[in-house]
């Protein structure tokens, strides 16, 4: 019969307890020394090889003491299970960073038999590009030379007056894997160290609007195909990001081909899905599509990306990207008419889509002599490019004198519009009182209840021409 194997833990950073005991009722003693680790005769050392263990900043080895007592019920002659440290899952864990991964534990190599170091651990540090083997270093009396700071070992190349610290000292594995299967018995210590593995890659290249190089804040220029980034696998799936900031474009999307058609975008990347043809250096491509210009905020089929653009008409820093067709008709958001006494500024981008079925009322009650209209007053800084409006409903109440316009109520000097279409405007205005009217649409009078700031609608239309804007449709005004 098997008995349940339970044993207590002593787990230390350099020479501090900050351990744990796995069976209630275990005492350790005093904090110090030898007396700390008195029975517990079962040692590993773990070197992280670069990583830190748990929430620990520092890279010094974890040393693991178990008792494993001969004279207990719960003693077991085959030793006690190696406890195989992970990045996640365990009770302690072993990190490194984001561009590498856990891969596994593995016995130190040792020097072989008629090395001078024979049977010592192999140690190595980076000089320049070049990994040279080092060694600890031992004073006069043939004890280990001390860092001050942290207490730990330090190590020298042989025959070489310096002093390089334990940090930057790695382990070197051998060929045998230590896992949760391996027995570890009293009194034969097992030196361990972490081997690391790159994490998978997932490099971004650019993909431009219009085949135009982009450049980023350096000065750097870059063109259709070339590496803008990369990011890394931190677990089974990875989320997109901009990989770089550009300034005369803006991120748009990644997607799977360089074509960036919508149905290749990229909401995030499963790594079951990822094909690598190099285990050293894996990487995946993905293409990052980027929109001539900085700043544009994209809108899209949805409620509160056109109340975004709507409400962010008057700042010029607020540019609006129209990416596809958009229908309102089931949005239960009622946008709001502006005012003229404010200009808007904003740049809206159509790219030849149309936003259909708009909802408009008066934001609160109509202010005496006011004008109304969609967009409000067209500042200097305003530009419209190749949008149509489609099927707009506009209702409201007034009992004062007000003007209203369906679509703006002026225009200034350098304000742009080119490319903007408009059809099928169904207004309906309740009066109430003795004093409320239309003021620029009294009788029977439509001939300017369009734009504003101008003598009529169709002589301001014959100006701009047809390129510019066009009204279609049936656009009617009702008073009530």
């Amino acid at each position: 019969m098997i008995k349940k194997l339970r044993v207590c833990l002593l787990i230390v950073f350099a020479a501090l307890c900050i351990g744990a005991c796995a069976l209630a009722g275990c005492k350790i003693g005093k904090p110090h020394g030898d007396e700390l680790t008195a029975g517990y005769n079962v040692k590993i050392t773990y070197y992280a090889n670069g990583g830190r263990f748990g929430t620990s900043s520092n890279y010094i080895p974890l040393e693991l003491y178990v008792k494993n007592d001969p004279a207990k019920d719960n003693y077991d002659p085959d030793g006690v299970p190696f406890m195989d440290i992970r990045e996640s899952g365990t009770a302690s864990t072993v990190r490194y960073d984001v561009a590498h991964v856990f891969g596994g534990w593995y016995v130190a190599d040792t020097y072989p038999e008629g090395h001078a170091h024979a049977g010592e651990i192999k140690y190595v540090a980076t000089f320049g590009d070049e990994e040279v083997a080092v060694f600890p270093k031992y004073n006069k009396y043939g004890g280990n030379v001390y860092d001050l700071d942290n207490g730990r070992p330090v190590y020298a190349r042989e025959g070489v007056d310096e002093v390089v610290l334990e940090r930057n000292v790695r382990v070197v594995p051998s060929s045998v894997e230590v896992t949760s299967a391996r027995r570890v018995k009293a009194d034969e210590p097992l030196v361990v160290c972490a081997v690391w593995k790159p994490a998978l890659k997932v490099v971004y290249l650019l993909s431009t609007e219009n085949g135009t190089q982009y450049t980023d804040a350096a000065g750097n220029k870059y063109g259709d195909g070339d590496r803008i980034g990369y990011s890394y696998f931190s677990g089974e799936s990875l989320q997109p990001r901009e990989p770089i900031k550009f300034e005369d474009a803006t991120y748009r999307a990644s997607y799977y081909t360089s074509e960036c058609e919508k149905e290749d975008l990229i909401t995030r990347l499963q790594k079951s899905e990822v094909t690598v043809e190099d285990e050293e250096n894996p990487e995946t491509f993905i293409y990052a599509k980027y929109i001539d210009g900085a700043n544009w905020q994209f809108v899209t089929n949805n409620q509160q990306s056109i109340l975004t653009m709507f409400n962010g008409l008057y700042q010029a820093e607020n540019r609006y990207y129209i990416e596809e067709d958009i229908d309102c008709a089931s949005f239960d958001s009622t946008l709001y008419l502006k005012l003229g006494s404010a200009d808007v500024n904003a740049t809206i981008q159509g790219n030849g889509h149309t936003i259909s079925n708009l909802r408009f009322a008066l934001p609160g009650t109509a202010a005496q002599n006011a004008q109304y209209s969609i967009f409000g007053s067209l500042g200097s800084q305003f530009k419209l490019y190749n949008l149509k409006l489609s099927g707009i409903t506009v209702t409201f109440t007034t009992g004062v004198p007000v003007s209203y316009y369906a679509l703006w109520s002026g225009m200034k000097a350098g304000a742009e519009v080119k490319g903007f279409e408009v059809e099928n405007v169904k207004a309906e205005v309740t009066l109430f009182g003795d004093i409320a009217m239309i003021m620029n649409a009294q009788q029977d009078n439509r001939n300017n209840w369009l734009f504003g700031g101008v003598t009529s609608d169709a002589a301001f239309l014959a100006e701009q021409g047809e390129e510019k804007i066009k009204v279609g449709g049936e656009n009617t005004l009702t008073l009530k």
